[in-house]
């Protein structure tokens, strides 16, 4: 019983400012805010929070002190499904037992360029070999080999060629030069 029942007002009220803190930080000069640094996802997500404690907290809500009810209210604002008010009771109360526990984006750092400047380094080199003129498909043919054994598709191949700074040349069907 104890992991589902609703935690006190007085504990949710200090965890909002809290939150309100962590997404508004001060500036120095006491003037307006700084940027949090906050993905995406982490910034929606402590909103949602917000919005949810707002409602419990505050009197005049039809969710106050009701736990499972103001978090429906915040799902329905947003649209989501009362799966997704479950997670959002889940994360702020363990986000109200122990402030550390901020919800942290689950996608990680898959968005970052595998391409590193050794990597870059090497298809250069590479492209040397071949001559003037490149396409994004020796770069998928090059990482494929034995040593690397590196999967890319031929649209990453493209992007990381204009990363490294290849134009693509009209009278030369699918082929980069450097420069």
């Amino acid at each position: 019983w104890e992991l589902r029942k609703a935690p006190e007002v007085v504990k949710c009220a200090t965890a909002l400012q809290d939150l309100r803190n962590i997404l508004k930080p001060c500036r120095d000069t006491g003037r307006g805010y700084k940027d949090p640094g906050l993905d995406n996802w982490t910034k929606g997500r402590l909103e949602s929070m917000v919005t949810f404690l707002m409602h419990y907290t505050n009197p005049s809500s039809p969710g106050y002190e009701a736990w499972m009810a103001a978090s429906l209210l915040s799902a329905n604002r947003k649209g989501m499904s009362s799966w997704w008010a479950h997670d959002l009771r889940k994360a702020t109360k363990a986000y109200i037992n122990n402030c550390v526990n901020v919800p942290i984006n689950p996608y990680g750092t898959w968005t970052i360029s595998q391409l590193t400047n050794d990597l870059a380094n090497e298809i250069h080199e590479h492209f040397q070999s071949i001559g003037a003129y490149v396409q994004a498909q020796d770069v998928v043919e090059y990482l494929d080999r034995e040593e690397l054994k590196k999967t890319i598709s031929l649209s990453t191949a493209k992007h990381w060629m204009k990363l490294m700074d290849y134009h693509w040349v009209q009278n030369h069907r699918t082929q980069y030069v450097d420069g």
